[in-house]
């Protein structure tokens, strides 16, 4: 009798207290989960997990990016805000100050509405209202991997907001209001949550999506770029597997790691960009408007072109990208990449002009013809 009333004395008593507050105190959450500069990709998910197993919370940030660009008679817009539900443990540890400053909820693009200063001409993930049926395939199911925004665009819809564009950027600050407004309501009706809610205007919601995948396991799935076929594109996303990063655009993600000074995903960009260049695309890759912004791409455009593709082809249609940079129609730092051009073409001729003699090292010898034995 001692025993059980020991027993149960326990379960009522002491022990099933020392229990609750063992879990109280053992759990892990955002605000005091930190993880070492060095901590390895697998290291940063492990602590979530073991933070979520007692918080019940993996994602405590909601974030929301811009998933489409339309042209209409008044000009480019982007809308479709789309949310990319984060973890801020896993963008603090990416060692950017701009997310650390982000998710304090004190940063001025949490709050900021205009659009007037996103690059969206130049981004290559956001989907372009026009070219979406150009990416589905209405006679088969739903292609697994795709990244299509919520609500379906008809093109009834589309041909609407192609007449309502003057009207569309108010409708962006409604939108973002709408959200603020919605998780407020529903936080203060104890709905469940992911904390703060923040609206990012500079990067599309591809890249955002791609972008928190890889911050938390380390893994990015590069699309082919815009200027490479676009049965390349569709094969790339009817290939995707359920454990595959989602998709997105090397350019996006270099112009993003750019901004958020993260160079090991800067290198990774640069690199598959790189791999994507052919004879076919040189010229238009080299001329976009992401490239004139940065010399790196740049460096890498004329070098590609100089040491690959001076064939036929390229060598006829590069008069025309000239002139139409010159003439300022390919946009304001088109001439950049005239100059690093220029530059490049002058020095290739400089050294194949001084080429020196490789048994006395004189420089001013004349080459013979093998076949024929002319100077030249």
């Amino acid at each position: 009798m001692s025993t059980s009333n020991a027993r149960r004395k326990g379960k009522k008593g002491k022990g099933a207290m020392a229990i609750g507050d063992h879990v109280k105190n053992s759990t892990l959450n955002a605000d005091t989960l930190i993880l070492p500069p060095a901590a390895t990709k697998d290291e940063v998910f492990d602590s979530i997990l073991r933070s979520a197993l007692t918080s019940g919370v993996m994602f405590d940030a909601t974030v929301y990016t811009y998933s489409r660009r339309s042209r209409s008679d008044v000009g480019t817009i982007v809308d479709r805000p789309l949310p990319t539900f984060s973890n801020s443990t896993a963008l603090k540890h990416v060692s950017s100050d701009y997310f650390v400053a982000l998710l304090s909820g004190d940063y001025s693009e949490a709050t900021h509405t205009s659009t007037d200063e996103y690059d969206y001409e130049s981004d290559s993930d956001l989907d372009d209202a026009e070219d979406l049926a150009l990416l589905e395939d209405h006679d088969e199911e739903p292609i697994l991997g795709a990244v299509i925004p919520a609500e379906s665009v008809s093109e009834e819809e589309q041909d609407s907001d192609r007449k309502a564009g003057a009207t569309r950027k108010s409708e962006q600050s409604v939108t973002k209001n709408s959200i603020a407004a919605t998780t407020a309501s529903q936080t203060s009706a104890g709905a469940n949550t992911t904390g703060l809610t923040v609206f990012l205007e500079g990067v599309a919601f591809n890249t955002f999506q791609a972008f928190m995948f890889y911050v938390v396991k380390g893994k990015i799935n590069f699309a082919p770029l815009k200027s490479q076929p676009v049965s390349m594109r569709k094969q790339k996303i009817k290939q995707q597997k359920p454990h595959d990063a989602p998709l997105c655009s090397p350019k996006s993600m270099y112009r993003l790691a750019h901004l958020y000074g993260l160079k090991d995903l800067q290198e990774l960009a640069l690199k598959d960009i790189e791999g994507k260049l052919t004879a076919e695309n040189i010229l238009q890759e080299l001329f976009s408007t992401l490239t004139s912004r940065y010399s790196e791409l740049q460096e890498m455009g004329t070098n590609y072109l100089l040491n690959n593709a001076l064939v036929p082809g390229v060598l006829d249609a590069m008069p025309d990208w000239i002139n139409k940079a010159a003439e300022g129609s390919l946009g304001p730092l088109a001439g950049d990449v005239l100059g690093m051009l220029f530059k490049k073409l002058a020095n290739k001729s400089s050294q194949s002009s001084n080429v020196s003699c490789s048994y006395c090292k004189y420089t001013s010898y004349t080459r013979t013809c093998q076949s024929c034995g002319r100077n030249f």
